[in-house]
């Protein structure tokens, strides 16, 4: 048997990309850029600054992931 066919991981959960997507909006403003155009109707826009939180709970509600961001032209969006 060689190390190939040795798995790396036994599984990849919910909790797991969430941890890589917060990863990569914190390390690349592109990237939140890139993600606020495609999953939302707000045209491109550079974004100056940014914040994210992991597993945020209120009395509204649930979020895996919250992303708030402050594009150039001080537009603030929360995704």
């Amino acid at each position: 048997m060689s190390l190939r066919d040795t798995p790396a991981f036994e599984a990849v959960s919910e909790r797991d990309v969430d941890l890589l997507v917060m990863e990569e909006v914190e390390s690349d403003a592109a990237f939140v850029e890139w993600l606020a155009t495609a999953t939302s109707k707000l045209p491109p826009t550079r974004i100056v600054d940014h914040r994210v939180w992991h597993s945020v709970s209120t009395g509204h509600g649930e979020s895996d992931l919250l992303i708030v961001a402050k594009g150039a032209d001080n537009s603030t969006f929360a995704l």
